[in-house]
């Protein structure tokens, strides 16, 4: 399985010393999380022309759920639905549920309640092909999680596709 990261991601109390291109970046995936919709195009077109060369024919797109179900809807509904409108990919979003609300990844002490809110429909995802999307790519904890729990359920994920990877700076 192959995890792949479009851009650097520079955390916002660096965001003064990036680039023009870097902080335009980090601002469209900022907006792609908050619901934006030129965001969600963007994004949508930008791995659309990535995963151009690859047949998803039969393939589901399973975006990493959020916090919550609003965030998830919120940040994934629209650009799932470009995304799979653009490469003939299936659309997971419907098939992944998110109940109730848990603390951020970021903010928890242990990454213990990873998803534990999440649920999947097992059958949907059984024997299928599976290329996962995210937006922020810091240390993988979550997209790691949401791999297992699709593997857990029968699903053969080939790819996992990341909008940004966090740049550390040391």
């Amino acid at each position: 399985m192959i995890k792949y990261a479009l851009y650097d991601y520079i955390p916002k109390s660096l965001l003064n010393s990036a680039t023009f291109e870097q902080q335009d970046i980090c601002r469209k995936i900022l907006d792609l999380k908050e619901g934006r919709i030129y965001a969600a195009v963007w994004a949508a077109k930008t791995i659309a022309q990535v995963l151009s060369l690859i047949n998803l024919n039969d393939v589901i797109i399973a975006c990493v759920p959020a916090s919550s179900e609003r965030s998830y809807i919120r940040r994934w509904k629209r650009f799932s639905n470009i995304l799979c409108s653009l490469s003939g990919a299936v659309n997971g979003l419907e098939h992944i549920i998110v109940i109730g609300i848990r603390e951020k990844f970021h903010k928890q002490r242990n990454n213990n309640n990873i998803l534990k809110n999440v649920l999947l429909d097992k059958v949907f995802f059984e024997k299928r092909k599976v290329v996962i999307i995210d937006d922020i790519f810091t240390t993988g904890a979550t997209s790691d999680k949401f791999i297992k729990m699709l593997e857990n359920a029968g699903a053969d994920v080939k790819l996992a596709v990341f909008l940004g990877k966090t740049k550390q700076f040391t």
